[in-house]
């Protein structure tokens, strides 16, 4: 459990890059926004 909790908040300081409008978005993402999303684990 220790492990998943230190992913979990690598994965979210990783998601410092995103910008806000597309973490808080309520619709689906269009392309452009799905491909912003999955460049964060590079970041």
């Amino acid at each position: 459990m220790e492990a998943l909790r230190f992913w979990g908040i690598l994965n979210d300081i990783g998601k410092i890059a995103i910008p806000e409008y597309i973490l808080n978005k309520l619709g689906p993402l269009s392309s452009e926004e799905t491909e912003v999303m999955k460049s964060h684990p590079v970041a």
